[in-house]
């Protein structure tokens, strides 16, 4: 009779709840403004529907890749596991690329104007500038272990993203 020399691990087979869960979802969407889905068309994020119903489903699939899953692939799996799509990877590398004008202008619609409020919070004494300044390297496809540099200044009190360059390995932090 054969004898496992080694412990199998079995998988739960759940997901974390707060990607099924259909009620924060349905409350998420209550907060964006209400002309979203026209938007979306408009800014040629939902063109044709390939598999998606609603342009809710992509900006679903969009949020769960950024803030719990961490590749397109396991994106495709999950879609498909919920039934939001069977869509794979490289449909939703596309469709994400697709939607960037219209997660600008979601954005742009959420955030508040510069100046309307926090203005009587700032110390009246205080008349400089704060600025957050990253350069994180990313790392490119090409084998010889190239790397690129983001360099990002963001305005704390004005609440603002100032700067936005992308550079090679041969420009250093400034």
């Amino acid at each position: 009779m054969p004898h496992a020399t080694h412990h199998t691990q079995w998988s739960s087979g759940e997901q974390p709840s707060c990607l099924l869960d259909d009620a924060p979802w349905q409350a998420l969407l209550a907060l964006l403004p209400a002309e979203r889905f026209e938007q979306a068309r408009l800014q040629k994020a939902f063109v044709r529907a390939r598999g998606l119903r609603h342009p809710a489903d992509l900006l679903r699939g969009i949020l769960a890749s950024v803030f719990c899953l961490n590749s397109f692939r396991v994106l495709g799996s999950w879609a498909r596991s919920i039934g939001l799509c069977g869509n794979g990877c490289r449909s939703w590398a596309k469709r994400t690329r697709q939607a960037a004008c219209w997660l600008l202008w979601l954005l742009q619609e959420l955030l508040p104007p510069h100046g309307s409020e926090g203005e009587g919070t700032r110390a009246s004494a205080f008349a400089g500038r704060i600025h957050l300044v990253d350069a994180p390297h990313l790392r490119t496809w090409k084998r010889n272990g190239e790397s690129r540099r983001l360099h990002m200044s963001y305005d704390l009190l004005g609440k603002r993203l100032e700067q936005v360059l992308l550079t090679d390995h041969h420009v250093g932090e400034g």
